[in-house]
């Protein structure tokens, strides 16, 4: 088993756990205010040639405040 790069899986992980820390690090990264967080993790199975790959997705669905200060559904996709 490969895995791409184990610094972004556990932090991820991480994420999955602590879902305030997840809120405070995906606020900052969209640069607006979070509401509430769905985590929708998806798991695909590439067939390679030689072997098969594993590849783990975290989706989140947020909740947000917009400047008009409305709460606003957002898909937000992070791989």
């Amino acid at each position: 088993m490969q895995i791409a790069n184990p610094i972004y899986d556990s932090v991820f992980k991480f994420l999955q756990e602590d879902s305030a820390s997840a809120v405070l690090l995906l606020s900052a990264m969209i640069d607006e205010p979070i509401e509430s967080l769905d985590f929708l993790p998806q798991e695909n199975m590439l067939q390679l040639d030689q072997c098969s790959l594993m590849v783990y997705c975290l989706d989140f669905c947020t909740k947000i405040k917009t400047k008009k200060q409305a709460i606003e559904e957002k898909y937000k996709l992070i791989a």
